[in-house]
């Protein structure tokens, strides 16, 4: 293979991150390749979720999640995210930040607008069950602060 004939699109990517004190990466999709990520220093708490039923990206109306994880990131360990599980995650810094090692793979089409997940309100008698919607980041900025618990404003 020539350097002329690389696609850096198919390769896979090393994202080195680092988020202040009480910053975040919100709850995103991952719908083209498996995530590794690896915790360097401070500490963070990683979320992540499925969709309950049949996945669809595109889903335009509320519809229910399921925390499958939730992770305290801290120097060397690890959280994996896949197209079959865990597949949407997100990380809140600690007190002290947080810094990490994500290296995704490249198994699909990269989508463009890839949606975040904005939960909306816990269902009543599951604690890991979250009823949700798919947005953008500014609709992010319009989260619900009624679910005890939650991280993300």
């Amino acid at each position: 293979m020539s350097a002329d004939s690389l696609d850096l699109d198919e390769l896979p990517l090393a994202l080195h991150w680092k988020l202040e004190a009480g910053t975040r990466i919100e709850a995103h999709t991952h719908t083209y390749g498996d995530v590794c990520t690896i915790g360097l220093e401070g500490l963070g708490q990683v979320r992540n979720f499925e969709m309950v039923g049949a996945r669809d990206f595109d889903a335009s109306g509320m519809f229910r999640v399921r925390e499958t994880v939730v992770q305290n990131l801290t120097r060397g360990s690890v959280n994996l995210v896949s197209l079959e599980k865990n597949y949407v995650h997100g990380i809140a810094a600690g007190s002290t930040g947080s810094c990490g090692l994500d290296i995704t793979t490249r198994i699909k089409p990269k989508r463009s607008g890839a949606p975040y997940l904005r939960l909306e309100k816990a269902v009543p008698g599951s604690a890991d069950t979250f009823d949700a919607l798919w947005t953008d980041l500014q609709g992010m900025k319009a989260q619900a602060t009624a679910v005890p618990g939650l991280i993300y404003s």
